[in-house]
């Protein structure tokens, strides 16, 4: 099976000069299954990250005409998802602000516990039963 990852760029500041740069940040891969990526997912990925989703964030990769392009819906995540079918990983930055959003967004992107369960535990269940290498331990 083929592997697709997404190299998170994020904590830093994008540089749009001279070409594109990203300083002073973290990288963090995600793999990622192409017939089921959508916006939300990489949603997901930035509240795993510890980034507050009720603040602007602003996602962006570089095209195959080296612009740089947004990713603000499906249909740039579907174009997002046509670059890593040909390249198999792309670098994705991450902008930050301290703008407030004004929009509802899903309950479950908001959740971070259900009942006495904590949703990052179920996520690394999940990875782990799909094999995926934690650096976390496991819930008993």
């Amino acid at each position: 099976m083929e592997q697709y990852i997404i190299r998170y760029h994020h904590g830093g500041t994008l540089l749009r000069e001279e070409g594109i740069s990203y300083i002073n940040g973290s990288e963090v891969e995600v793999t990622v299954d192409l017939d089921k990526l959508c916006y939300w997912d990489l949603l997901g990925d930035l509240k795993e990250m510890g980034y507050g989703l009720e603040k602007l964030l602003s996602l962006f990769f570089v095209d195959y005409e080296r612009s740089l392009r947004n990713i603000s819906d499906d249909d740039s995540t579907i174009a997002l998802a046509e670059m890593l079918r040909r390249q198999h990983i792309v670098d994705v930055y991450v902008e930050t602000s301290n703008i407030m959003l004004d929009i509802r967004l899903p309950d479950m992107l908001m959740l971070t516990k259900v009942g006495n369960v904590e949703l990052a535990d179920v996520v690394e269940l999940d990875a782990k039963r799909n094999n995926v290498e934690l650096n976390a331990d496991m819930p008993n």
